[in-house]
């Protein structure tokens, strides 16, 4: 059925559209700093309002898919996603800033959580791996799209250029949603999973810890990496390139490994 293959596509789109808004604080930072007189911690701080304020709607994020549709939430969730974007294009202090960045982050956390359901509902066997390596791809190669694309834009027409350019392309990904996508029969409001056994959470845990722990790592790496090169003499542009090359070799190995998988 090629229809799972273009659902497969949007989702990979909208994860892409959700891991650019992620880097566009580090992709930005020379910038924001210098307009709004930031330092390293400010940004960092910045950068872990995405997925940090996400942490505490991960979870019930699951449950009102359940309730209200995949479908549904992730186009709300792609909404929040575009009113923190316009929140920050317009911010005039660092309160508005932190604002728009938390509020982009409930969005993004939880169209992450349930676009790996949304796959699994349409891909079965051998193909799980596949479209999962190809999902998990769009987060690498969304950094690295936004590590090469918003520095230049910033550069070309300032900071408002650069955020309506992230706001247009989610905005694209949220129509493509609504068009493209459509449940398999009987995947919404399928019942709730049972509990499971200790035997169930502790593999699961354990790859949760890896899983964070790689994450953790290649997160320090493409958000600090520009600025910390910027500081020591690199072009924005130029560093955030540097750091896109090594992003780009992830987002081809991530996917390939799924293949292989």
């Amino acid at each position: 059925m090629q229809q799972r293959w273009a659902i497969l596509a949007v989702l990979f789109f909208a994860r892409t559209c959700m891991a650019f808004q992620f880097q566009s604080v580090a992709a930005l930072a020379p910038q924001l700093a210098e307009r709004f007189d930031l330092n390293l911690a400010d940004i960092g701080v910045l950068i872990g309002l995405f997925l940090g304020a996400g942490i505490f709607v991960a979870i019930p994020g699951g449950s009102i898919a359940a309730r209200f549709g995949d479908k549904r939430v992730t186009a709300v969730s792609l909404g929040l996603m575009i009113t923190g974007a316009l929140l920050m294009a317009f911010a005039s202090d660092w309160w508005l800033l932190a604002a728009g960045r938390a509020l982009s982050g409930v969005g993004g956390v939880i169209i992450n959580v349930i676009m790996t359901k949304m796959v699994i509902d349409w891909f079965t066997g051998y193909e799980i791996g596949t479209s999962m390596g190809v999902l998990i791809g769009a987060w690498p190669f969304g950094i690295a799209v936004a590590l090469l694309v918003l520095p230049p834009l910033a550069g070309t027409g300032g900071l408002l250029l650069a955020w309506a350019g992230l706001i247009g392309t989610i905005a694209v990904s949220l129509l493509a949603l609504v068009l493209v996508y459509q449940s398999p029969p009987a995947a919404e409001g399928a019942g709730a999973v049972s509990g499971g056994t200790t035997a169930h959470w502790t593999p699961l845990l354990a790859a949760a810890s890896i899983w964070g722990m790689y994450n953790v790592g290649l997160a320090m790496v493409f958000g600090f990496g520009p600025l910390l090169l910027a500081q020591n003499g690199m072009s924005a542009t130029a560093a955030s390139s540097v750091v896109s090359v090594f992003i780009l070799m992830v987002g081809v190995g991530v996917p390939l490994g799924g293949i292989l998988f």
